[in-house]
């Protein structure tokens, strides 16, 4: 079994987010396979869609989502 580090992972996730066309998306956290994304504009529809493609990266057993507004 191959070894999944975290900086293979947010790789991975970043590249994906990015193919969907969810460029604004940033990863918040990642541990312990939880998966936490900052995606200000995304819709619950764009979040459902997220999710799917997350779950199929190894490693990621679940994804959350925050919207954090940025600090002025």
């Amino acid at each position: 079994m191959s070894n999944i580090t975290s900086e293979t992972i947010d790789d991975k996730v970043l590249r994906s987010l990015k193919r969907l066309g969810f460029d604004d998306c940033g990863i918040q956290e990642f541990s312990e396979g939880r998966l936490m994304l900052n995606c200000p504009t995304a819709t619950r529809n764009d979040q459902s869609l997220i999710r799917v493609a997350m779950r199929v990266i190894a490693g990621v057993t679940s994804v959350a989502f925050t919207r954090e507004a940025e600090a002025a």
